[in-house]
């Protein structure tokens, strides 16, 4: 495994990283484990064609991603997509294809947009976020850049240093990740060499120390993370298969984030637990005595409770502890669910030559059309099932394009005084239309 063993970073940085399988991820940052604050940073390469699989993805991941960072999104104004259960902050190209920086934080973290970091041009894109960590009213300030392989790479470090790193005192905590196509293997490349300086002279040290983008004939370090927070924290690689890219983590210990599990209730309906109830409970009907009836209500009773009883034995009320993302992902089966594990293990073994590439790719590309049909019947079943249920139906409208239920405070001024009683308010506009016909 390449590492920056040749490099003067090699001092400044964390212990060696190592690359994940999503096993060996949650194993290490058990869910159980509450104060973890986890960055994610993945390119991948148009959210439209990889959003599905990039859903699959962390549902995979047992602990809690507090934020999502994500590279070349191939966003427009008008065509934005959603991650549930997350809020998303977006930089996109207002006239070219490509490129974009977005940032997801978990819905249940404090977080606002900071527009000084915010915009894109042909050098630099960037999206700034400022996330409340635990319950002492600190903030990180995390960014997310992507710089075009295209771009001027002097004209690059000239923003990075007025446009970035100046909006933030020595005080505040910074995180930056994203897709710099800068290789920081390469040190002796003067351009990685002046990028490596600014950072460092702000006091940021770099996370990742390992190659996240390998091919055939290279092994590249593209995606970087540097932050100035000092406290405790493991950063590392994760074989996502989403694009020729590896995600990559930082994990910070200290801060707080919720857990990602939820426990559910179900009764077990399965076509073999029906089977057996039916049969039992002809069995036990055979019994029930239906012609000498003396009280009718006492035989209501006993039926009612050998009904109920045979149900009970034979369809139990069972739990299960899901992951919230699986929850909101319904139609995601075993089967694709296990599907995107030898996808994510294909991409494995094709980053270390043991396999073919195309075969990677073909596999993908049948997973998604597989993915996209289940999503359909899912949503074509729910909806033909609320068809006489406008409202539900629209609920569910609302929830599939991420349209958030708004409680909106209204407030009227009247004589110069402001009215935010609603029954004051309804007694103005009764007021107002009652007698406003006699002046038209």
């Amino acid at each position: 495994m390449i590492s920056l063993s040749n490099s003067p970073l090699v001092d400044q940085v964390h212990p060696t990283n190592l690359e994940y399988t999503c096993t060996d991820f949650n194993n290490e940052f058990n869910s159980n484990v509450v104060d973890n604050f986890i960055i994610l940073n993945q390119n991948i390469r148009s959210f439209k064609s990889n959003g599905p699989d990039l859903i699959m993805f962390l549902n995979e991941l047992n602990p809690d991603i507090s934020v999502i960072i994500l590279t070349e999104t191939w966003f427009k104004p008008d065509n934005i997509e959603i991650i549930p259960n997350y809020n998303g902050y977006h930089s996109y190209r207002p006239m070219r294809m490509g490129g974009g920086v977005s940032i997801f934080v978990k819905n249940t973290l404090t977080s606002c947009s900071i527009p000084e970091v915010t915009f894109c041009n042909e050098n630099l894109e960037s999206c700034g976020v400022k996330v409340s960590i635990g319950n002492n009213h600190k903030f990180i300030n995390i960014v997310g850049l992507y710089r075009p392989p295209n771009g001027n790479c002097s004209s690059f470090h000239d923003i990075l240093r007025n446009n970035v790193l100046s909006k933030f005192s020595t005080q505040q905590q910074v995180c930056i990740s994203g897709d710099m196509n800068l290789n920081l293997l390469n040190f002796d490349d003067p351009y990685v060499q002046e990028y490596s300086d600014i950072l460092e002279t702000k006091s940021f040290l770099p996370q990742i120390t390992i190659p996240t983008r390998t091919t055939n004939t290279s092994a590249t370090l593209l995606d970087h993370t540097w932050t100035n927070i000092l406290s405790a924290s493991k950063s590392g690689l994760i074989a996502s298969g989403l694009s020729d890219h590896c995600a990559t983590f930082t994990c910070f210990h200290h801060m707080a984030a919720k857990q990602n599990f939820i426990q559910i209730k179900f009764r077990d309906t399965s076509q073999q637990a029906l089977n057996e109830f039916q049969t039992k409970l002809n069995e036990r009907l055979l019994d029930f005595d239906l012609i000498n009836i003396h009280d009718l209500n006492s035989k209501v009773v006993d039926f009612r409770n050998i009904l109920w009883n045979t149900f009970e034995e034979c369809c139990p009320a069972r739990s299960k502890t899901i992951t919230r993302n699986r929850l909101l992902s319904p139609w995601l089966t075993k089967n694709i669910i296990f599907l995107s594990r030898i996808k994510r293990s294909l991409f494995t073994r094709a980053r270390s030559n043991a396999i073919p590439h195309q075969m990677f790719v073909d596999f993908s590309k049948e997973l998604k059309k597989i993915i996209k049909l289940a999503k359909i019947k899912y949503f074509n079943s729910k909806f033909a099932h609320l068809k006489n249920d406008i409202k539900k139906t629209w609920n569910n409208i609302n929830q599939l394009i991420g349209k958030p239920k708004q409680c909106r405070s209204i407030k009227i001024i009247k004589d110069n005084e402001l009215i935010s009683d609603p029954s004051q308010i309804a007694s103005a506009f009764n007021e107002h239309f009652s007698s406003v016909a006699p002046k038209i």
